[in-house]
Formats: C-alpha cells, structure tokens, sequence
C-alpha cells in the first residue's frame, strides 16, 4: 500500500477524503493503523463552523479512536504492534507541535496532535494509551473522549453525598457515559434526567432510570428551582446551562464539559453566585487515562454495563458527512466510524 487515507476538513461544511503517500514521521510521532473512530459533538461543532474561525483550514479532525502501531519511532513507551486508544486528552498538558503532509496531489494539508478519521493517523505519542487486553476495539474507541469525559466528571470530580439529588442534563456520548458511571455509584433513584430525545429516555429506563424532566417542566414547575445539590450538564446548549444553574440550591454546583457555540454567552443571576452556588468547568473528566482507561475498564466490566448502548451502527469513512449529520439530528448518539 502506498497510500493512506483521511477524511479533511476543507472549509465550513465540506469534508472530502483523501490520499496521502506515506512518509517518514516527525520525532515523538507514531503511525496508527485505526480500527475504529468515534464521532463526537466537538467535530460536528468544528465542520459546521461554530468554533469560530479555523485558521487552520484545511486539516485533518478527529480526537477518538482504537488502532495498532505501525510504526512507534524508536519509541520507549510504544513498539510495533501495540494495540492502543488515541486521545485529545493529553498525557502530559503540552502540545507537541502540529506538521503539514502532501496528498497526492500535492496539496498541502494541515495536522495537529492528532486526527482519526482515517485508515492510518499519524499521532503525537502524548495522545496514546495502552488498549486493556480484554477491551473489544470497537468498544475501545470510546475510551478516547465520551468515556474518560463523562465518567471522570462523576468519579474525579463529582463529590457525592448519600442523599444529594443530581440533575443530568443530556444523554449524548458524554452525558450517557456520566449516566453509567451514576449507576455504578448506584444513584439511579436520586438522578432526574433532563432530555426530551424518545431514543435516548429509552435507553436510560433499560439501565434503571425513572425521573425524567423535559425543557418545558423545568422552566414552568417552581418546585424545580434549587431543588438539586449537583447538576452534570452535557448538553452545550447555553440556555439549558442556565436553567440548570437556576435548579441548584444555593450551596450547590454545577459541572459542565459542553461546547457551547463560540461568543455565545450563558447569563447568571450574581446573587446566586453570592449566595454559594458555584460553576464549574470540565476538561476531559480531569482523567489522567493511564490510570483512568483500566480503572473504568474495570468497572463496566465488574457492574456488566452494556457499552453497545452507544452504538446503532457502524459508518464507513466516506461516510462521516452522514454521521455528523446523524448526530446533529439525534439520530445517533456516537457514530462510530469502521475502517
């Protein structure tokens, strides 16, 4: 094979594959061969232009995937056929300078630490993790962003106590992924989940979840207003942050991983800041993977959590455009890309 594939972002909404020779890769690099890439709410966000402006267009996207080494660079923490998980959470918080590659056309395309919609990435080292033996690839994938994300924020950050009542908002890969990690806490009586998708509430009535809110209860029963001792919100919807702001009592907080769109800002009242009430934000579940990715694989495996949950089918590369479409329509809750 003398080529390998990506899938680009060219400009705002316009993604095409293409076909890159390979060449010798930079120092701290390493070739990956992917099995597996998930589909998360920050490339929809990147590819429909809501980050702002992407001066790096066009480059190549993607932060979550299961592969192999191919090539470990003479590295000492990686060899030859090393079954990994690739993440935008990063071993160390340093980024290792981004680099330029050619298709085949001679086009010249920009990568940064890491991209995974492809059938081979060339990523930093500081965004790879040994893969658990008994972890399927397929399930692997999701240890690179929904699951770290969404499971840290409740074991690494979340501090619960017996009685706490908690407000989950969304049920998309992070949200679902803290809904599990709930579970395994065993607080599915003490959860209400705020989610309006059929699918989604489904799903979460399957794993032992029975309170439900929808948008409009929220806004119109004052029962809800500092009701909660502790709010996950996942959604990225700025005016559902609010609300959720506005539900938690005065000594409570509220913990948000979300990307809301860029220059959209989310109003609080400062007398409840006065009050006690405190925000706070989520970068990766505060998950150190070396140590989070078998701990978390330990625990879906010792409560038997179900990860195909996530899953209700599987997308070719040429079709990421689809997925993307899929998730933004609620369609899907993790697309998952199979190379």
């Amino acid at each position: 094979m003398k080529y390998f594939q990506q899938a680009i972002l060219e400009k705002k909404n316009l993604i095409k594959v293409r076909n890159f020779p390979f060449t010798k890769i930079g120092k701290k690099k390493i070739l990956v061969k992917i099995f597996y890439s998930g589909v998360c709410k920050s490339q929809l966000m990147e590819a429909s232009g809501f980050r702002g402006r992407d001066k790096w267009l066009p480059h190549g996207f993607g932060h979550e995937a299961s592969g192999i080494v191919v090539d470990s660079n003479q590295s000492k923490k990686f060899k030859k056929n090393d079954k990994v998980i690739c993440s935008w959470i990063r071993r160390e918080n340093k980024k290792i300078s981004g680099f330029v590659l050619q298709d085949k056309l001679g086009v010249k395309i920009n990568f940064g630490d890491i991209a995974t919609f492809g059938n081979y990435a060339v990523i930093s080292e500081n965004c790879i993790y040994k893969k658990p033996k008994d972890l399927e690839m397929k399930k692997a994938a999701l240890f690179g962003c929904a699951i770290p994300t969404g499971m840290g924020m409740v074991f690494n950050q979340l501090k619960l106590k017996r009685k706490d009542k908690v407000l989950l908002v969304g049920l998309g890969g992070v949200g679902l992924s803290s809904m599990l990690a709930l579970k395994i806490k065993k607080f599915q009586d003490q959860v209400f989940i705020l989610e309006n998708n059929r699918l989604k509430i489904k799903i979460a009535r399957k794993e032992g979840f029975f309170n439900f809110i929808n948008t409009k209860d929220i806004l119109k029963n004052k029962k809800y207003k500092n009701f909660f001792d502790k709010c996950v919100e996942t959604s990225g919807n700025n005016k559902l942050i609010e609300i959720a702001f506005d539900a938690i009592k005065n000594n409570g907080y509220l913990l948000f991983s979300s990307h809301p769109e860029n220059k959209k800002y989310i109003k609080l009242n400062p007398h409840d800041l006065i009050k006690g009430k405190k925000i706070l934000g989520s970068w990766g579940g505060n998950c150190k993977l070396d140590r989070d990715i078998p701990k978390f694989n330990f625990l879906i495996k010792k409560n038997k959590i179900n990860l195909n949950i996530f899953f209700k089918k599987n997308y070719k590369l040429c079709d990421i455009s689809k997925a993307l479409d899929d998730l933004k329509n609620n369609n899907a809750i993790r697309p998952i890309i199979k190379i």
